[in-house]
Order: structure tokens, then sequence, then C-alpha cells
């Protein structure tokens, strides 16, 4: 049960860790705005989209984007280039490392400028100033994040990337493979703090395009609720089974207490015949008790802690950890339940009378 319960709380801490990477990620007040064509007759979305929805909604500070993975072809690790206009800093709120953001002459004049995050800066060892070269991709680092990105691009934004490249969305990467691609995006990233407007705009989108194609918002909230509903089965289905394991063991032990109560009738009445107390045999069983189930509880600890760290790495999507108040708190409960299970054998044993006991096994 303590090994159960171990393996139980490091995977909704997991969980719990992986919700709040993914909304720091995203951004609180962040909201992804799509367009999905169910006819498949071609609808993109574009800069008019754009200007449309900062017109519908002034003071909206919003973006475009456009989402593209490269591949590292010497460390085989995965690049998210995304390309957005000089509003992104502020809509996701990034940390600045070093350097500056792009800005709106970087954009305007389509500068082959770009932000790198840290982790990929430590990768190529690049530094403000020098060139990132790519098979596909040339440009200068102009600044440096120490954060990770959210690739709004997977399913619901649910991936959030390391190894990240911001370029303004006007310039021409070699992916691109007609004309109007600068001026199509995958949707739109906008800092909206309220759920209310969130829904006009999307009202208002979907009535000033009117047609066939279908808007849609997506926000911090919606990102993580599968994760959040994980969560609830896993603490309802397999928390029951634990909690099923520790009442069974609590059981267990109470019987054997019980048990132990009438073999050792002779040795309480001797306790008693020589002057110990009603309270020196109950404090006896019931540290006793108290003992076995905290022993089992830090052996159950010890097995689920092993199994953490030397089974093999769990999927993304099972996150564990580990950490001294996921160890603590089985044993705790194991130290309650067996405080709560001795507590009648230890109130048997406490009553019996040293006549009644001796002359039982006499």
């Amino acid at each position: 049960g303590a090994a159960s319960a171990t393996l139980l709380l490091s995977l909704l801490a997991g969980l719990e860790s992986s919700v709040q990477a993914r909304l720091k990620s995203f951004g609180s007040d962040t909201v992804l705005f799509t367009l999905q064509d169910p006819t498949g007759s071609g609808v993109a979305m574009t800069r008019n989209h754009l200007r449309l929805a900062t017109a519908l909604q002034p003071g909206l500070i919003a973006t475009g984007y456009r989402s593209h993975l490269l591949k590292d072809p010497i460390r085989g690790i995965s690049i998210q280039v995304l390309s957005a206009n000089a509003s992104l800093p502020r809509i996701l709120e990034r940390p600045l490392q070093d350097g500056r953001w792009l800005d709106a002459q970087d954009i305007e004049q389509a500068q082959p400028h770009a932000l790198v995050s840290a982790i990929l800066a430590d990768a190529w060892s690049l530094h403000v100033g020098d060139p990132l070269t790519h098979p596909a991709l040339t440009v200068q680092v102009v600044g440096i994040s120490d954060s990770t990105l959210m690739n709004p691009s997977s399913p619901a934004g649910t991936q959030s990337s390391g190894a990240w490249i911001w370029i303004p969305d006007t310039l021409p990467t070699a992916w691109m493979t007609s004309p109007d691609d600068p001026h199509r995006f995958d949707g739109l990233l906008a800092r909206i703090s309220d759920p209310d407007d969130v829904r006009a705009l999307v009202r208002q989108l979907q009535q000033a395009t009117g047609g066939p194609a279908i808007w849609t918002a997506t926000t911090a909230d919606v990102l993580v609720r599968g994760e959040r509903a994980m969560m609830k089965t896993v603490r309802i289905a397999y928390g029951s089974v634990v909690l099923l394991c520790l009442l069974l063991g609590g059981v267990a032990l109470s019987s054997l207490l019980l048990v132990s109560t009438r073999q050792r009738r002779q040795e309480i009445g001797f306790r008693r015949a020589i002057g110990a107390t009603q309270w020196d045999i109950f404090s006896l069983f019931l540290a006793e008790g108290i003992v076995l189930t905290g022993l089992g509880g830090l052996i159950g600890s010890g097995i689920g802690a092993l199994l953490i760290l030397f089974a093999p790495p769990a999927p993304a999507l099972l996150p564990l950890i580990l950490n001294a108040k996921i160890l603590l708190m089985p044993i705790t409960v194991c130290l309650l339940i067996g405080l709560l299970f001795t507590w009648q054998p230890a109130r048997t044993a406490a009553t019996l009378s040293p006549a009644d006991a001796l002359r039982v096994d006499g």
C-alpha cells in the first residue's frame, strides 16, 4: 500500500508540474485563434484576418504566427521556428537573457534577424551578433531568451519546445513554396484576460468572415483540460486501490494484534501483577502497532522510490516526480492507520485484569 501510494503521489506531482509548465509556456492570458475549414476548400488565415481582429477589438495585442520544425542535422534535435510580429513578447511575456527583442523595424524591413532560446544558444554555442546557419535558414542572432516556448501548431498547443527560433513573419524562408505564403498564418496569438472578450471576438470574427470556415479559440485552461481530467481519473481509480490496500493492511494488523493479545495474556497479567498500569499496557501495544506500520510504510516508500528511480523512463504523458514530501506522506498515513487499527486491540489488552490473565494461562 505504501509503495502504491508513493507511485500515486509521484504521478500526481508529475502531472501537476507538467500542467504548470504548459501554462507557463503558453501564458495565462494568451489565446490561440485558429480558422478551421471543414469543407476542405482551402480557406487560409491571412494578414487580413489579423487586421480584422485588431479592428474588431481596439487595443488588442495580437500577432499572426507560422510554425515550422527544422532538424539539426548534426545533433538530431528538433528546432521550432516561429514567425511572428513584434507583439509576440508582450503576448507571451518571456524573459530576455541577452540582446534585444525583434522590433517593428525588423518586421517592416524583413530583416534576417532572430531571437533564439538559451537551450539552442548553448547547443550551438551562439551569442548575440553571431550568425545562425542552417541549410534551410540563415539569420543573425539579436537576442536570447531563457524560456521554453509552446508550439501552437501541436494538438491544442500542448507540446513545448526548448530549442526555438523567432524570426520576423515577413521574412521569406526556404520552406515557403508559394508567393502567398508570407501572408498566410497558421493562427493568431493574442493577449486577452477576460473570457467574455474571447467569446465575443470569436463571434465577431465568425460573423465578419462568414463562409464555411469556423473560428476557434484555445485558452490556457483548454490546454491543460486533458491533463486535469487524467489527474482526476488517477485520483479516483488508482487512489481507490491504494486506499483499499492500506485499509486491508490496517485490518490485518488489527487481527494480528488481537491474536497477539490472546497469546500474551500471561505476559499482560505478569506486567499488571508487578505494577504496570492499564496505560502502560495500552501504550505498549499501541507503540508496537505504530512501529510495525511505520516500518511497513518506510519499506513501502523505499520500494516505490526504487521503482521510480530505476524503472524504465515513463512516457511523456506520465511524468514522475520524487521528493521528500512524496516519500514522507505514505509513511505518515501508515502511522495514522497504525494508530487507528491498533487502538482497539491495545485497549482490549489494557482492560485485562491480572487475575483473569494469569488464571487463563495458569
